[in-house]
């Protein structure tokens, strides 16, 4: 029913030309929020998002510093309206701030929210933000995107923001204006896996310098590259955004030379196959990659190419 209903907001609003933005909380989110909250037809009146404070389990430091820098990059959102975000990748709701472009105090948006794509522009002052004009959307149907209304109504309500981090992660709160959470994002602090590195350890066995794989990692690219032990190593590198430190190496395949050796590159192999997570070790120079438990079944140590 809730979807006939908002297909049909959806032809009305485009009957009488109406332009989906978000100073009016977005035509469409409009109407079928107030669907959904009076079930009398599609009105176009602007409702409030119900915002709950996210519960923390862990304590971090919060960031005052260069905290107009912090802000930019891209978030995925794992709260919003009180409640986590559990989908799949494709489907992951994204916020990403730039200034590309932008004149000076203003920051541009691009958000996902689980259908549609927005975007726009913020005043920002500390860590004040006010909307600037109008913002755009893609105009998509999707029946199944459940945080498309949340996502879109929180970023429409959001007036000020604190950025926090927890272990190696960047957390932001998207406030309204009374300074109540209305959405939580992480952003990945993985910039410290690019480059060059040497595996140590496998399922906690001990490699001889001679014999380790080594491997070179560009997020960016989104690739692994490398000596598997005797074999060309290549793959594709992805960052997770569904759990802190999410990552995965996909699509790997190696050249086919004959070996005397050949157990440690299978182990190399098939230990990739198994991470979820990276880390940081002891220091940036150590990472440790687990799998779904949170056992570590690779150890690397950075090296210097030559």
């Amino acid at each position: 029913m809730l979807n006939k209903m908002y297909y049909l907001c959806t032809l009305i609003a485009k009957k009488i030309n109406i332009t989906y933005k978000m100073r009016t909380s977005i035509i469409l989110v409009s109407a079928l929020t107030s669907l959904m909250l009076m079930t009398t037809g599609c009105s176009l009146t602007k409702k409030g998002v119900k915002a709950n404070p996210v519960e923390k389990t862990t304590t971090g430091t919060v960031v005052s510093e260069n905290l107009a820098d912090n802000l930019l990059g891209k978030w995925s959102v794992i709260n919003v309206d009180g409640k986590d975000v559990t989908v799949s990748d494709d489907q992951y709701p994204t916020v990403s701030f730039d200034t590309n472009g932008a004149p000076t105090g203003t920051v541009n948006i691009y958000a996902y929210n689980g259908c549609n794509f927005i975007n726009g522009s913020y005043k920002i002052n500390g860590n004040q933000l006010k909307m600037v004009g109008d913002f755009a959307a893609t105009m998509k149907y999707c029946p199944d995107a459940v945080y498309e209304i949340p996502i879109t109504m929180a970023l429409n309500e959001m007036k000020q923001y604190s950025i926090e981090k927890i272990n190696n992660e960047y957390y932001l709160y998207l406030k309204n204006d009374a300074g109540t959470t209305l959405m939580t994002c992480r952003k990945h602090n993985l910039g410290f896996f690019d480059g060059a590195w040497r595996v140590t350890k496998i399922q906690g066995v001990q490699l001889s310098e001679e014999n380790a794989p080594e491997i070179v990692v560009d997020l960016a690219e989104g690739k692994i590259h490398g000596n598997a032990g005797c074999n060309v190593l290549n793959g594709t590198v992805t960052q997770n955004l569904d759990h802190e430190g999410g990552i995965g190496f996909t699509n790997l395949f190696t050249t086919r030379m004959t070996c005397p050796d050949i157990a440690i590159e299978q182990a190399f192999i098939l230990a990739l196959e198994q991470i979820e997570t990276c880390v940081p070790g002891s220091n940036n120079d150590t990472a440790l990659l687990k799998d779904a438990n949170g056992q570590t079944i690779i150890t690397l140590q950075r090296i210097n190419l030559k």
